[in-house]
């Protein structure tokens, strides 16, 4: 799942605070085993809603909105409009 760093304002992404935030990762996360955050798109016990990590991925490496996620299933789907508006962005991956 990707990473995404909001900077502060007036912040640039330097090298050293890329390292910064590589090492933070790398001290947090085991690469064997990544921990793992399974957020629902629904409250607790919701298990008919629909998992957000798959569908996020798939608009983040291009799949149309149409076929990546179901907006039915997601207990707040203006949630996904940042995703997709930052997915459109970045053109086909």
């Amino acid at each position: 799942m990707p990473l995404l760093v909001v900077l502060a304002p007036g912040t640039d992404l330097s090298d050293d605070l890329l390292k910064n935030i590589r090492r933070a990762i790398r001290g947090q996360v085991s690469p064997a085993r990544p921990r793992r955050d399974h957020r629902r798109a629904g409250g607790a016990g919701d298990d008919h809603r629909q998992e957000l990590e798959v569908p996020i991925k798939r608009l983040l490496r291009g799949v149309p909105e149409s076929t990546a996620i179901n907006r039915a299933t997601v207990a707040n789907p203006e949630v996904v409009d940042w995703y997709v508006a930052f997915a459109g962005g970045r053109g086909p991956r």
